[in-house]
């Protein structure tokens, strides 16, 4: 097969279909300390606080926080922002990529009472850093009486589309089929230039990424990536018609230069009002440079980066 096995098949599939769609790094479960990240408002081109970032969101439908799943000082600044946002007076639906769609009946369930928490973790088929970094959010949520949202595809069906292309989608049950969005684009536009350099290593742009459109398993990988997308748009869209903040948490990936399920929501929801949180991991956090990352999202959550080796 050559070309490094080609590209270890995709990346072994590229995590299947990029799974968590951030980058996996030596994480800690250690708690952060409070001067572990900085938030820089793009629009204002200043650094403020988490009190200013969650007044910012009077307006506002929806706010995607895309993180790096094993970056501990993210995880507190979620949490965080979430118990500011919880002080408010307007109520918060909590969306989470870490929950596949099929297990909202067993999250409903949880969040009335109607079962303990370890036969919700049971059924669930929860990641495994649920309890250090997202149990918080949903506890918080539950207190407070809010809903919480399973918005991902579930991975027997990212795993087929990875595999087959979107014609897997023709040959599942059709109980199945529902947990998928009704709706499926995957034009290969500046998502896909992204998504190849990603996949590739970062080779140069849109030469690169036309020279693999014609590559079967690219083209599935990245199919794969945007069904989880439409997927978690099309979870979330309803809440845009009523007065709850969308506070949904997903790879940066998903949503890093309102790519991914930023549009996706938009094509459903042409009058939500959106805003996008991308992490940035940096090597240090006094005066970092950022212009390179400042169409990336409305907001950065500046992190230092993890110590090699």
């Amino acid at each position: 097969m050559t070309l490094s096995v080609h590209l270890r098949r995709i990346r072994s599939l590229c995590m299947v279909a990029l799974g968590g769609c951030a980058p996996i790094t030596a994480g800690s479960n250690a708690a952060p300390l409070p001067t572990s990240y900085r938030i820089f408002d793009v629009s204002a081109e200043q650094y403020v606080s988490l009190a200013r970032l969650a007044e910012d969101m009077e307006g506002v439908d929806a706010l995607f926080f895309g993180e790096f799943h094993d970056d501990q000082a993210v995880h507190g600044a979620q949490q965080e922002l979430l118990e500011v946002l919880a002080a408010g007076d307007r109520e918060v639906v909590l969306g989470l990529e870490m929950f596949e769609r099929d297990v909202q009946p067993m999250l409903d369930r949880y969040l009335r009472g109607e079962s303990g928490e370890a036969d919700f973790l049971r059924d669930s088929r929860p990641w495994p850093n649920y309890r250090t970094d997202y149990r918080p959010l949903v506890e918080l949520v539950r207190v407070k009486g809010w809903s919480v949202l399973a918005t991902n595809l579930p991975q027997g069906l990212a795993t087929a589309i990875a595999r087959g292309g979107l014609a897997a989608l023709e040959s599942v049950p059709a109980a199945e089929r529902l947990q998928a969005a009704s709706r499926i684009e995957c034009p290969q536009d500046d998502y896909w230039v992204r998504f190849v350099e990603a996949i590739t290593g970062g080779a140069e742009g849109a030469a690169h990424a036309g020279a693999q459109a014609s590559d079967p398993m690219m083209r599935r990988v990245f199919e794969a990536q945007c069904v989880r997308d439409e997927t978690m748009a099309e979870a979330v869209a309803p809440i845009m018609d009523s007065e709850p903040l969308l506070f949904h948490v997903n790879g940066s990936f998903h949503t890093d230069h309102f790519l991914g399920i930023v549009p996706r929501l938009l094509r459903r929801q042409p009058d939500a009002v959106v805003r996008v949180i991308a992490t940035v991991q940096l090597p240090e956090l006094v005066n970092p440079d950022l212009t390179e990352h400042q169409d990336k999202a409305d907001y950065l959550i500046l992190t230092l980066e993890p110590p090699e080796g």
